[in-house]
């Protein structure tokens, strides 16, 4: 009888990635519809989730990186569920090279940037966060620390954005510079049980010591120059151009499609705050924003 051998531990980098408003269209509490109806919309978003998220494999290995380098697809990972995307690369290999895993890395986040500007387009708005560290990823699941700081990375932002943490720019500095940009990003404070103590007491939601949302400098990625994401030579496969649109209509637009309500201040305080990062996306790459 074989005995099960136990999963090895990756080390290498992680995303999590969160569709704004994307629980209002699951939880079907749009006012004025059928359940047929709603059912209809949620089966639409989750097609299109899904479709998105295997369109980030359209940049794939080059023929060097597989036939000269050695590298390959099963370094990565990819899982969706409700509405969450989950990606990874394991960068742990023993005859993986410096350039090898410089290699993995910027494919990695050129495939998150990938990701996020096609779910904008559909109207799924992301909010993420890269995580780098030892994790656990195979078909049945995912677990390990990374994965838990990129999730309470992407929890706190205040605005459609992947950005990466801390532990991510002190191994990978620096990042291309057509792929990230620096810019300061509204997190919210940490929920209120946390900071008053009372894990335990998930229902209490007001705390004395709650503070607002505050400006963090943090690395972005760029979603907003369809030359440096294309997976086709002519682009096809994006369908805006960001620099012939209104940025607060384009954004406005993405947050609303598929019946998401945005009559929440919350919800008008994110698209504010997107509106203010592409204004700042397009005074860095100014011809390439698009």
């Amino acid at each position: 009888m074989s005995i099960k051998q136990p999963h090895k531990l990756a080390l290498g980098f992680v995303s999590w990635l969160d569709v704004l408003g994307y629980k209002e269209v699951l939880s079907c509490n749009q006012p004025g519809k059928t359940a047929s109806t709603k059912l209809d919309t949620w089966l639409k978003v989750l097609d299109l989730l899904d479709k998105v998220r295997h369109a980030q494999f359209e940049h794939g290995l080059t023929k060097f990186q597989t036939d000269n380098r050695g590298l390959c697809e099963s370094m990565y990972q990819s899982k969706a569920f409700t509405d969450s995307i989950v990606t990874s690369v394991d960068l742990s290999g023993s005859n993986l090279q410096e350039l090898d895993r410089s290699m993995l890395v910027d494919l990695f986040l050129l495939r998150n940037a990938f990701l996020t500007r096609l779910m904008f387009e559909e109207g799924l708005p992301t909010r993420g966060g890269i995580s780098y560290g030892h994790f656990l990823h195979t078909n049945l699941g995912f677990a390990g620390e990374p994965f838990v700081e990129a999730e309470r990375l992407s929890s706190r932002l205040e605005l459609s954005a992947c950005v990466l943490s801390e532990s991510c720019m002190e191994y990978h500095r620096p990042v291309p510079s057509y792929l990230a940009f620096v810019h300061d990003c509204p997190l919210k404070s940490k929920p209120a049980a946390m900071e008053c103590g009372l894990e335990k007491l998930p229902q209490i939601s007001v705390c004395p010591l709650r503070q607002d949302a505050e400006l963090h400098r943090l690395t972005i990625l760029n979603f907003a120059s369809r030359a440096y994401l294309k997976a086709t030579n002519d682009a096809s496969e994006f369908k805006v151009d960001f620099s012939a649109t209104d940025l607060e209509e384009l954004v406005k637009s993405s947050f609303e499609k598929h019946d998401k309500p945005i009559e929440a201040a919350s919800v008008k305080r994110k698209i504010q705050n997107t509106v203010q990062m592409l204004e700042k996306a397009r005074e860095k790459f100014g011809m390439q924003f698009s």
